[in-house]
This record gives structure tokens, sequence and C-alpha cells, in this order.
């Protein structure tokens, strides 16, 4: 990335993007990002430097393409009875209609939507269509498993399944975070499931049969306003409406309430799974516990095999003192002077809070060196940060172990890492 200063300069040699930085008249920096297209030069020896490390990851993309398409059609070819496999992803939120209505109603906040969240059931004796519907827009793993919750109930009633396999694509705000594996290991056992695998699909090739259930019920809901004479107002009114269609699509409602329950169940403090991001398959045998690596493997099932690097990660163990955590509520100058621990590309720094203004800090943050393990740097690092990004005040300044490096209270530091993803 090319970084414009306000007097036009460069600061770096390559790249597709530039950034324009902005003075205001104000004690604040803003970075605005704008793309732009630009001519880039370089050398050949640069030129295939940057092929051959393209190269490896677009093998390494492929290869994970190829082996989770080969393990997940095994897995479907080889069901057992006690087996369902559900491919599941949230659809593009409906727009709600009117059969009759004024332009008005197609502008601004007039419109409302209705969150879909789409997905087929395969198992051994039968395949299930379904879609759950809510007047909760949310999209985090509480919202995943307030829909999951009467799709698995149903699948549980009408196959008496006992393992459960998830296949979606992998977004870190939705499926592939900490709090959503956390909810698989217990929501899973609680709706009477003995074990089960998550398996992520490639970035880019998480389209599948799920797209389509979302597709044809919106077509449906249409159809249904322009040929029925009916009002889509709500998650009611279109479940209402798509029963008019004898659609065979399995529909569930979720209110915004069970959202709301499963949002209180969640630990406010959750061990962070390592090398989330790799992840490829998660898998669940006893409650709290997650086993994961970084491609998806069935050779021995019902045991679960030790294929491509399994690691293991336990929530019930790693159960955070959330009183150790002094998060920033309000901002004003009582914290200017106190030491704090700011978040900064996700990982913490220790440092001091110099001014405060409105809801941002000014902190003079310390540099790492190693785990708990930092000091100052000659030249101060000094940075707004807003109150968002600050994990917790320290009730103490970091102490020295060595000449030059300090560290902070261990089960403070322990308790930090645990709340940054």
């Amino acid at each position: 990335m090319r970084i414009l200063t306000g007097e036009g300069k460069l600061s770096s040699e390559f790249g597709e993007t530039s950034a324009l930085k902005y003075q205001r008249k104000m004690k604040l920096v803003r970075t605005v990002t704008k793309t732009v297209k630009e001519k880039d030069q370089g050398t050949l020896d640069q030129l295939n430097d940057e092929i051959q490390a393209e190269a490896q990851r677009a093998s390494r993309h492929v290869f994970n393409i190829r082996h989770k398409y080969q393990a997940i059609s095994r897995l479907k070819e080889n069901l057992k009875a006690e087996d369902v496999l559900i491919h599941i992803d949230f659809s593009e939120n409906c727009n709600c209609k009117y059969h009759q209505e004024i332009q008005s109603i197609h502008f601004g906040a007039s419109q409302t939507q209705v969150n879909l969240h789409t997905g087929v059931a395969y198992t051994r004796e039968k395949t299930y269509s379904f879609t759950s519907f809510s007047d909760c827009l949310k999209h985090n793993p509480a919202a995943i498993w307030a829909h999951l919750e009467p799709i698995l109930t149903f699948l549980k009633e009408k196959s008496n399944v006992s393992v459960l396999h998830i296949l979606s694509y992998g977004p870190t705000t939705q499926y592939h975070n900490k709090q959503n594996f956390y909810l698989f290991s217990t929501k899973l056992f609680e709706l009477g499931f003995q074990r089960g695998t998550w398996n992520f699909l490639e970035a880019s090739h998480g389209k599948g049969a799920a797209d389509g259930i979302g597709a044809a019920v919106k077509q449906h809901a249409d159809r249904a306003v322009n040929t029925r004479s009916v009002d889509i107002t709500n998650a009611e009114d279109m479940i209402r409406a798509l029963k008019m269609t004898n659609t065979s699509v399995e529909l569930f409602e979720v209110k915004e309430e069970a959202v709301e329950r499963i949002e209180k169940e969640l630990p406010k403090q959750l061990r962070v799974v390592p090398n989330t991001m790799k992840i490829h398959q998660v898998m669940v045998k006893e409650r709290g516990e997650v086993l994961s690596r970084v491609l998806s493997c069935f050779c021995c099932r019902p045991n679960i095999c030790s294929c491509y690097g399994t690691s293991k990660c336990s929530f019930i163990d790693a159960q955070v003192n959330e009183s150790l955590l002094l998060p920033v509520d309000t901002v004003d100058e009582s914290l200017i002077g106190q030491f704090c621990m700011v978040l900064y590309d996700g990982i913490p720094y220790p440092g001091k809070v110099l001014d405060v203004d409105e809801s941002d800090l000014h902190v003079q943050v310390m540099h790492r060196i190693g785990r708990n393990r930092y000091f100052w740097h000659l030249l101060p690092d000094i940075c707004w940060y807003h109150s968002a990004n600050v994990i917790t005040v320290l009730s103490t300044e970091p102490q020295p172990v060595t000449k030059r490096h300090m560290k902070i209270d261990e089960k403070l530091f322990d308790a930090i890492e645990s709340n940054v993803e």
C-alpha cells in the first residue's frame, strides 16, 4: 500500500491502493483510504519474487478446495444412521413488500427487512431443506444458534440422529470465531447430540445448496405478494405467505428473545482457540472442549483421528476471573496519568494515558519483545486510541524484570490474552 502524506510524497514503493492522510484543525488525525488505479514499476527479480509468493498461496488455496470437496463427498456417500450433515448459510436479508404501496415506502427506512438463515440437511434416508426467519437482523454466533436450535430439534424428532456435521463458509464475524466454537461445544449436547464436527469451506468457495434455498424462498414470497394480494411486513407474515405456496422447504420463526437469551449465556471472557484463522475443521466429543485442525478428515469415524496436526482447546479450564479487567466505561480527565492496556492490530500493549478527548485516549505505548515483555522505545510511540480499543486500566505500573524490560501481572496478562481474539 502506498501512503501519501499531506505533501503528496510516497512512503512506500509498490502497491495498488493509496491512502491520503488529512490533518484536521483539531487534535485527532484521521486516515482515509482511497483505492486508485496507478502504474507500478519494478525489476524482474522483484516481479519473480511476487509471482513465486502468489503461486505458493494459490497452490495451497487450490489444494484446500479440492481436499474439502473430496472429504465432504465421501462423508455424504457414507453417512450412517446416526449421522446428519447440514450445509448452512445466511441469505441476504429480504426486503418486506406490500401488495400495494405508495412511492415513499420504497425509499429510506420505511422498507423493513427479514433475516434468513438457509440450509440443507442430509441424512442416510432423506434430505430436508429448511429456512429460519427472524425480525432480528443479527448474524453473530448467538443469532446463529438461535436459528439452529429449532432446526436441530426438528431433525432429532424426524431422524433420531446423534452425530452432527456442519458445513459452512468461514466469516470471522459469524461462524469462524471463539464464541461460535464455545456454543458448538455446549449447545450440541443440550440439543441431544453426542458429538459433532464443524467444517469450513475455503475462502470464496462457500456457495452451494443453501444459497439455492434462499433464492427459491424469496422467489416464492414475491410470487405470493404479486398473485395472492398479501402483505409481508415481518417474519411471521413471510412464513404465512410461503405456506400458501405449498413449498417443500421447512419453515421456522426465530424470535429476538431467543437471540438475547443466548447472548446472555455467552461468557464475557473466552479463551482464544490457537490458529483460529487456519482452522478448517472443529470437532467436539466432550462438553466445553474442542479439537481443531487445518484440514477436514473423517477417516476413523466414529472415532476422531489425529491427522493434520489435531490440537485441543478447553473452554472449561480457561474460565477467566472477570474482576481482574477494568474496562473504560467513561472517558474523563481522571484517566490521565494512569496505565492501561490497548489493542493494536490484535496485540495488547501497555501504555500511559497522556490526554483524553471525548471517547478517545492519547496514549504513549511500550514496545513488545515477547510474551508479556515490554520496553520503552527511545522514540516515544504516541497515538490516539478509541476507548473500545482499551482492554483494561492497569491498577499498577508494569514491573521491571531486567534493566530495560518490564511485564505486567501474570494473572492479569492471562485474562487479557483470553479477552483478545
